[in-house]
């Protein structure tokens, strides 16, 4: 047996909200509307660091987070090109959604 804790009450609603959020972010990324001075980078330091190096950088993403926002990084830094990839097999649902917006 593993300890994991059941669900409580409200943890399906904050799940749904936290994923309603991050929606919302993606749209506002792919619209340019996300202000970049708004965002809190953990580790920018390092991603500062290599592009005045002029070297590469890999950073890795899940779903928890917001892959899209590498665009508001991206204006912050137009001197740096970055390539995203994502795979999106298991989101065609969401990826419908999406585009259809």
């Amino acid at each position: 047996q593993q300890n994991i804790a059941l669900p409580k009450q409200l943890d399906s609603y904050h799940h749904l909200l936290s994923f309603g959020r991050t929606m919302l972010d993606k749209l506002a990324a792919w619209q340019g509307d996300f202000n970049v001075d708004n965002l809190t980078i953990h580790g920018q330091h390092h991603f500062e660091e290599m592009a005045q190096k002029k070297q590469g950088v890999l950073i890795l993403g899940s779903h928890l987070g917001n892959i899209e926002l590498c665009r508001a990084l991206g204006r912050r830094h137009s001197h740096v090109k970055i390539n995203a990839l994502v795979f999106t097999q298991h989101a065609e649902q969401f990826n419908a959604v999406m585009k259809a917006v």
